[in-house]
């Protein structure tokens, strides 16, 4: 679903003239912004839900098609916002072991039936469909939310009995390499519409919620 106002769809044209935020802390990283606006089609990707990966199906689909159409990746710019519920996406093996993050997100091994103990998005073959480290080497910019990821680096602090700072440095090193973290979610949707990107909500209600 396309995100409207009352002028439509919010994009490019908006973006053209809207004034330029202001400097940005260093604390953030926000490279990636330059080289999204630079691209002339672009697009990002909200998901909140893990739902089997619907954004990584939809990243890879956009991308798919415009260079089937346009012939021109180098003009296409994707942006993924990782957020809310959806974190998991973004984090590494030994988080979704130890939080066993598979019971959270309701995924099981499609030839076991266990609980998954590893990010199924990741580490996959090509032909295996979209993942998020192959989807950063294409050059998607994936932007995940600092306010979701505490959740997780509290449960991490809890169950090994650590400080919160401790426990924040170990999660965000297991973060999938290439993944930029962003003040929260809402900022990074807002941030990359600023820079031109359409918008869709990456969602899918029918999901099966198994993979392997």
């Amino acid at each position: 679903m396309l995100f409207r106002s009352a002028s439509g769809i919010v994009g490019s044209a908006q973006a053209a003239t809207a004034q330029a935020p202001a400097a940005a802390s260093s604390q953030w990283d926000l490279s990636w912004v330059d080289r999204v606006a630079k691209a002339k089609h672009r697009m990002v990707f909200d998901a909140g839900e893990v739902e089997d990966g619907t954004v990584l199906f939809n990243a890879w689909t956009w991308l798919r098609d415009y260079s089937d159409v346009y012939k021109a990746d180098a003009d296409t710019a994707a942006v993924m916002v990782i957020r809310h519920f959806a974190m998991p996406i973004v984090l590494g093996h030994p988080i979704w072991s130890r939080l066993q993050l598979g019971v959270e997100t309701k995924m099981k091994d499609r030839a076991t039936g266990a609980d998954l103990l590893r990010n199924p998005f990741i580490d996959k073959p090509p032909e295996q469909g979209a993942t998020v480290d192959a989807l950063i080497k294409r050059g998607v910019v994936v932007l995940a939310c600092n306010m979701a990821l505490m959740n997780y680096v509290f449960k991490y602090a809890a169950s090994e009995g650590i400080s919160n700072d401790e426990a924040r440095a170990k999660v965000v090193e297991t973060l999938v390499r290439g993944v930029t973290l962003m003040p929260s979610g809402i900022f990074a949707v807002s941030r990359a519409q600023e820079a031109g990107c359409h918008y869709m909500r990456s969602r899918d209600r029918k999901s099966t919620r198994l993979n392997s």
